[in-house]
């Protein structure tokens, strides 16, 4: 049953992606709190990762990126390993509460308020992100084609307090291209075939890496985080 609901919100946030993929970046939705200063934000919890293909190479890249940009936003994070620890220990070393929270985030890219307190009270901390990958894709240039290699990549990321109120969200797309490749000009030699003498062409360019994409879309957002709050007795001096 979970895999079915799964598939079916796979494909629904395809058919959304396909009429919206942008060609080149577009702006990022951002929504923030009206009232964002009575949710002082001081410790966060980056959630694990969420994928709709169960992708663990973009969620290893997304988790480890996250944590290294945002580290000096001046908030105390707590990482998504440490958070699946927690939620595996609190199953007695099962993914039930796990799969719980990916199927939240796959269907609404966001904790509610049936499960943000259950989350805050495992991790001891108030303010709990997620982060869906919507897209993670890379176009390559075969060695016989002509062309630019792409990588996509789109990510939706939310967060809310203890109560499962929304304070933050942003989506948004990155996507680079490599060097425009002709085989033409990276004839390494000719190969000889029954009809005719045809070129063999060079190792055509690589799409680009996605740690650099997600690091490229991420920089973007680390100056739209919620500032971190002070706390009342660094305030009082």
């Amino acid at each position: 049953m979970n895999r079915s609901r799964s598939i079916a919100w796979a494909a629904a946030a395809l058919l959304v992606l396909a009429a919206a993929k942008p060609k080149d970046k577009v702006a990022d939705l951002l929504w923030t709190h009206p009232e964002i200063a009575r949710f002082p934000v001081r410790e966060v919890a980056l959630l694990p990762v969420v994928t709709f293909d169960r992708n663990p190479q973009a969620q290893q890249i997304v988790e480890r990126s996250w944590g290294q940009l945002f580290s000096k936003s001046g908030h105390r994070w707590l990482s998504a390993t440490f958070a699946r620890e927690r939620l595996r220990a609190a199953a007695g070393g099962g993914d039930s509460l796990l799969a719980l929270y990916q199927d939240q985030v796959r269907k609404a890219a966001r904790v509610d308020s049936s499960f943000a307190p259950e989350l805050a009270r495992l991790l001891r901390i108030r303010t709990l992100l997620s982060v869906r990958v919507d897209s993670w894709e890379k176009i390559e240039v075969e060695p016989t084609q002509s062309g630019r290699a792409s990588t996509t990549v789109w990510l939706k990321a939310a967060l809310v307090d203890s109560s499962g109120a929304l304070l933050w969200s942003v989506s948004g797309s990155e996507r680079l291209e490599g060097q425009q490749y002709d085989p033409t000009g990276a004839v390494l030699g000719m190969k000889q075939s029954d009809l005719a003498a045809r070129p063999i062409a060079g190792a055509a360019v690589k799409a680009p890496a996605y740690e650099e994409v997600v690091a490229k879309l991420l920089g973007r957002w680390v100056p739209l985080f919620p500032p971190a709050a002070r706390d009342s007795a660094s305030t009082s001096g």
